[in-house]
């Protein structure tokens, strides 16, 4: 029996950087032997993902590896303005990596008693 529960299926990471079909290198995280991670997905995803993957003739991990490499590829200007907002925000001060870790503006920071800056 099986529940409403999410369905985790393995992915095997690359660990080292290869070319993909546009010819960008990949980023590198890591230089050890590829590992095993776990990628949550419901059960109708999983099913979109055998069944794309049986009928292009490919393995679910190259299938998931390729299209989540396409949808940022896509989605590339919108990640872009992202990082230049989070940059904007980081003015080189405690301050600012404080409020950016903790999630708030420097403002509301600020309200709760700023912190203290190295000299």
């Amino acid at each position: 029996m099986t529940s409403g529960m999410d369905t985790l299926k393995t992915l095997e990471v690359p660990a080292t950087s290869r070319a993909s079909l546009e010819g960008h290198k990949s980023m590198t995280t890591m230089d050890h032997a590829p590992r095993q991670i776990a990628v949550k997905v419901s059960p109708a995803g999983d099913k979109l993902i055998t069944s794309g993957a049986n009928y292009l003739h490919m393995s679910k991990k190259d299938l998931v590896e390729e299209a989540v490499r396409f949808y940022l590829d896509a989605r590339r200007e919108e990640m872009q303005a992202g990082m230049r907002e989070l940059l904007r925000e980081l003015d080189g001060t405690r301050a600012s990596r404080v409020a950016m870790l903790a999630g708030m503006t420097r403002e509301e920071l600020d309200s709760v008693g700023g912190v203290e800056e190295d000299d």
